[in-house]
């Protein structure tokens, strides 16, 4: 992990405790310390924004080294999972002595993930497990409980992007599948062939169009 100057580009600091994984990592402040929390290799680590020191890790060890989950942050909660893995949230704290801790506060055994990145809305965890052939799901961001799942069989993978209340999951085969940002229950808004090959990439939402990156081509498609 690595810092750099925005104006300059000259590097502020690195941190070479782990090697990378594929997740990207998010700012995070707790205990009014700016953090960056990152997946690496091995592990969940947090180090100080200003410095790289290393502030807090806790061990994720998934197969072939396949950590590829972008943490989420909710308040002082950050959450994430990984193959064969729970998922599960953290809360990282620094104590009277300075010293940081980072306790698990709970797992959700039923829901590993594997490239799907989850997201937050309010009290609410939304992500896809790749159990049952891809299956979206629902949870309690104070306490993990299940607060539904959706029919099994659904993608391989999804890049899920929040918007106007609802989840944009652009799936690998080139699907957008809009569901309500319901806590309550699964709902489906509709879905949509985007691409003809495959769709790796985030996609990116412009008012009543999405950007959609497939195997050859960049995609301008109107939606609505």
């Amino acid at each position: 992990m690595r810092a750099f100057d925005a104006a300059t580009g000259a590097t502020k600091w690195s941190w070479t405790g782990d090697g990378p994984g594929y997740a990207s990592p998010v700012p995070f402040t707790a205990g009014g310390v700016r953090q960056i929390v990152d997946v690496t290799k091995t592990k969940i680590a947090g180090v100080d924004a200003a410095s790289g020191a290393l502030l807090w890790s806790l061990p994720l060890v998934t197969p072939y080294d396949q950590n590829a989950v972008t943490p989420a942050i909710a308040g002082d909660l950050v959450i994430l999972g990984g193959l064969d893995q729970a998922t599960f949230a953290v809360r990282p704290a620094r104590g009277a002595d300075g010293k940081w801790t980072a306790a698990r506060v709970w797992d959700a055994k039923s829901f590993p993930m594997y490239m799907s990145s989850p997201v937050i809305v309010g009290d609410t965890v939304f992500g896809l497990t790749n159990r049952s052939k891809g299956q979206f799901f629902a949870l309690d961001v104070k306490t993990g409980a299940t607060r539904w799942t959706s029919p099994p069989r659904q993608a391989e993978n999804a890049s899920i992007t929040v918007a106007g209340g609802r989840l944009w999951c652009l799936t690998s085969d080139g699907t957008l599948i809009v569901l309500k940002a319901d806590p309550a229950a699964y709902a489906e808004v509709g879905r949509l062939d985007v691409a003809p090959s495959a769709t790796w990439a985030s996609p990116v939402l412009l008012g009543p169009q999405i950007l959609v990156k497939d195997v050859d081509q960049l995609r301008l498609v109107r939606i609505g």
